[in-house]
């Protein structure tokens, strides 16, 4: 996959007063990926991945969101009744759903700490690449991408805990507020999952698989077709950015296309990020926990950056 050089400390970015601060940032960002005075980002979509992590179904402790969590969000979503529907109209952004465990577009892994099929792997890469495909012939200019399901914070802490050699009583949160036997559960599930991919650090194709889950896969997908098509992404919550960590594995220059929308709690979200210098647009006092609601919040501020670019600066 052939990533688009971004010539973000180029002349060909605008620079901006320091007195600007993180808005004369964004807008200098938004420049380098080629955005110009015309726009105003007012083509603008979040995509929200949809499905459990698959090792809920043989340990449901790690979690202590209800079975059919995804279900109810996914008709939440749909009604406008849902808390990122209400800041997504506010911000006049394009929500689409996309569940990643529907068989016509990705496979689940098995139950058990089987990997993920090779097929399976393939599948969600051409579902990745085929949603950007999408993106581009809707012209959206800006996309966010969030995640909802349960399980999501255990395969991200057994992603990043591999890839930047992290214990797993320290790369560990209480994600939807599991109890303590929860946490002592979901630890066991990490440490296990982590011990089967030990020697994978270097290899994020075989961490996805072996450790990873559909969500994750998919995101790690979406964010390296589109950085490949030259299309700017606004990823959020700790699952989307343990993706990130693999996808900059794979092509340390996609990363230059990607911003974080926040920084959350979970202990593997910040280390994650300086491992692939993510630059986050909302601050952690903040405290929006993935599902698409930083995302949907920090849109508007990058809009208000891309008018920056109708200036002289």
């Amino acid at each position: 996959m052939d990533t688009p050089h971004i010539p973000e400390l180029d002349a060909t970015a605008r620079h901006f007063p320091s007195s600007l601060g993180l808005l004369g940032d964004l807008a200098g960002w938004l420049s380098a990926c080629g955005i110009g005075p015309q726009s105003s980002l007012s083509s603008a979509r979040l995509l929200l991945l949809v499905g459990d992590d698959p090792r809920v179904a043989a340990s449901p402790q790690i979690s202590a969101l209800p079975e059919d969590y995804a279900a109810r969000l996914t008709a939440e979503v749909r009604s406008g009744e849902a808390v990122v529907s209400a800041l997504a109209r506010a911000g006049h952004l394009d929500i689409s759903l996309v569940d990643a465990t529907s068989p016509s577009a990705a496979p689940t892994t098995p139950r058990t700490g089987e990997p993920m099929s090779v097929v399976a792997f393939e599948e969600l890469f051409s579902t990745a690449q085929q949603l950007m495909e999408t993106q581009i012939d809707d012209g959206i200019e800006l996309l966010a991408l969030g995640d909802a399901g349960r399980g999501i914070t255990t395969t991200a802490a057994i992603v990043i805990g591999t890839m930047c050699s992290i214990e797993p009583v320290k790369v560990i949160g209480r994600g939807s507020g599991i109890s303590d036997e929860g946490w002592k559960a979901k630890v066991a599930v990490i440490r296990d999952a982590m011990y089967r991919v030990r020697d994978d650090r270097a290899d994020p194709h075989r961490v996805l698989r072996h450790a990873g889950s559909p969500v994750l896969v998919l995101a790690c997908g979406i964010l390296l077709h589109a950085a490949s098509r030259g299309l700017p992404v606004l990823f959020d919550g700790v699952g989307p950015t343990a993706a990130a960590l693999c996808a900059h594995s794979m092509d340390p220059a996609a990363g230059a296309w990607w911003r974080a929308a926040s920084v959350g709690a979970e202990p593997g979200h910040r280390p994650a990020l300086k491992a692939i210098a993510g630059k986050t647009v909302l601050g952690r006092e903040w405290g929006l926990a993935g599902g698409g609601l930083a995302a949907a919040a920090a849109v508007p501020l990058l809009r208000s950056a891309a008018g920056l670019l109708n200036t002289q600066g």
